[in-house]
């Protein structure tokens, strides 16, 4: 067998480990993504048959590719369970994957790079969260699978074919337009500096792509549902004020996460010492990736540092897309980055001292596994979450099949934890959901009747809410929203709205007489 075919045969191994790892790591976890519920939103007509209704002018007027992918497995008969596993799989292995290639291109050790990759990951390794938080396991699916790819693109930029991590870069811009744009930048970027001609060659390629996704685009924005509301500024600068969560920094501009920071600096400082010495002369496309990282880290904390200390230099189109998050893109393979460079640097003076240059491999890995050891509780919880998981699923179908046999009408009310599974598993729609509020930035025009539907329904304006700056209204205050109103409120509440029934947990306690089920969650019915 030829040198090539065993390094294919060694590749094809370790993709399969790394899946079998996603595998087991994706089912000690369980959260129902957004994006399915958006794509039963958009996709499903009999769901929301009032095109006016406002929560579907939210969520329609959200194009990503993503909902496209969901839908096909919809379409295909895969079920909402599985669905879900399925988009957690993925942005684990894109994790693993990506913190793999780097950690392999470093240190050229398939074993090392591949416990330094499973750390990471089991753990949520990271170097933390500034004002928008590292996702690595979130029902966020659209952060998730954005930062994701982003890792996964950077451990494809080791690679000496840059086409692949172009591709990528094309399926990131079509999933999540910013962190899409930026990654794509900064490779460009990262070529004129270095000279890469290579990128250069792929130019048809590359305009390709740009116009398949300016058209995939361009499609959503001539398909876009009218939006009829008229735009308020003092709505939009209270929501700003007192409902945003990441463009405000928590409302407070002067805290400048300095733990993150100096992470950061740490990793940019090993990377230029390994860029200046470069001990092994290694043949690695010019450290291309290297170099990139090290542009994205310069470049995206030039702009973070700018935003917190000269907001109002910022135009308000450069607010919206939350521009000190893209500081977290070295976030998920900082200590991967981190330990191999410090594992480089280790072998270098144990071969100065004539020493096996393993040794510094060696010493590490047990680090490692001692530190895996150390966090044994963390582990023994991940595992004794897969059948806890099982059993929550069943009650959980239990559920929404007597939901299901109600064979109701009209619009659905619900606690924030409870908005995503209605639509999801008991196929009906809501009428509002007040978690998560900063589609505002993006849709400007919704600033104002989304307070109108937090006036009429909580009681509560932008202004009054207790809980500030959480990008939407608290679990609590809906709750006491809810608790607080008597029948009559909520028969003026049907009249107007629509609304006939209310999904809320178990504990919560209504002033409705009309409790249809009392199981895992309550549902009462409006007379």
């Amino acid at each position: 067998m030829s040198v090539k075919n065993i390094e294919n045969l060694n590749s094809i191994l370790i993709f399969f480990f790394l899946s079998l790892s996603s595998v087991f790591i994706t089912y000690t976890y369980y959260f129902d993504h957004y994006a399915l519920g958006n794509t039963l939103i958009l996709n499903n007509d009999g769901l929301y048959e009032d095109k006016t209704n406002l929560f579907f002018l939210i969520n329609s007027n959200s194009p990503s590719f993503l909902f496209v992918i969901t839908n096909f497995f919809i379409k295909i008969g895969l079920s909402t369970y599985f669905t879900n596993s399925l988009l957690t799989f993925f942005a684990t292995l894109l994790n693993l994957s990506g913190i793999y290639l780097i950690s392999k291109f470093i240190t050229s050790s398939t074993i090392f790079s591949i416990l330094i990759s499973l750390t990471a990951v089991i753990l949520k390794k990271n170097l933390g969260n500034i004002d928008y938080p590292t996702l690595m396991f979130t029902a966020h699916t659209n952060g998730l699978i954005a930062y994701s790819l982003s890792t996964f693109i950077l451990g494809l930029l080791t690679l000496r074919n840059l086409s692949f991590a172009i591709l990528f870069c094309l399926l990131l811009l079509s999933i999540h337009l910013v962190i899409g744009l930026w990654i794509f930048g900064i490779i460009i970027l990262s070529s004129l500096f270095t000279l890469e001609k290579k990128i250069f060659k792929k130019t048809i390629f590359i305009i390709s792509g740009l116009l398949i996704i300016s058209l995939f685009y361009l499609y959503s924005y001539l398909n876009f549902t009218e939006i009829s509301f008229e735009f308020n500024q003092k709505d939009y600068d209270d929501y700003f004020f007192y409902i945003e969560a990441h463009r405000t920094n928590m409302g407070d501009l002067g805290n400048m996460y300095f733990k993150y920071v100096l992470k950061s600096f740490v990793l940019l400082t090993l990377i230029l010492l390994y860029l200046k010495y470069n001990f092994f002369n290694i043949t690695n496309n010019n450290n291309f990736f290297l170099k990139t990282l090290s542009l994205s880290i310069i470049f995206s904390g030039i702009i973070y540092f700018t935003y917190k200390i000269f907001p109002q230099i910022f135009p308000e189109i450069v607010v919206r897309t939350i521009p000190q998050r893209f500081f977290l893109i070295h976030s998920i393979i900082g200590y991967p980055v981190i330990i191999s460079i410090i594992a480089m640097f280790l072998q270098r003076i144990f071969i100065q001292r004539k020493l096996n240059k393993n040794y510094s491999f060696q010493l590490i890995s047990i680090i490692l596994i001692l530190h895996l050891f150390q966090q044994n509780d963390f582990l023994r919880s991940r595992i004794q979450n897969i059948p806890l998981i099982k059993n929550d699923k069943i009650e959980e179908q239990l559920f929404w099949k007597d939901f299901k046999n109600l064979n109701l009408d009209g619009y659905i009310l619900t606690s924030n934890y409870l908005c995503n599974k209605t639509i999801i598993y008991g196929r009906q729609p809501i009428l509002f959901c007040f978690e998560s509020l900063d589609y505002i930035p993006y849709l400007p025009k919704f600033a104002s009747p989304s307070q109108v539907m937090t006036k009429k329904i909580l009681g509560i304006s932008y202004s009054e809410v207790k809980y500030k700056n959480l990008g939407g209204i608290s679990e609590i205050e809906v709750k006491e929203g809810y608790e607080k109103k008597n029948l009559t409120d909520w028969r003026i509440i049907k009249n107007e709205f629509n609304v006939n029934t209310l999904i809320v947990p178990k504990e919560w306690n209504l002033n409705i007489d009309n409790l249809i089920i009392n199981g895992k969650y309550k549902v009462y019915k409006i007379e």
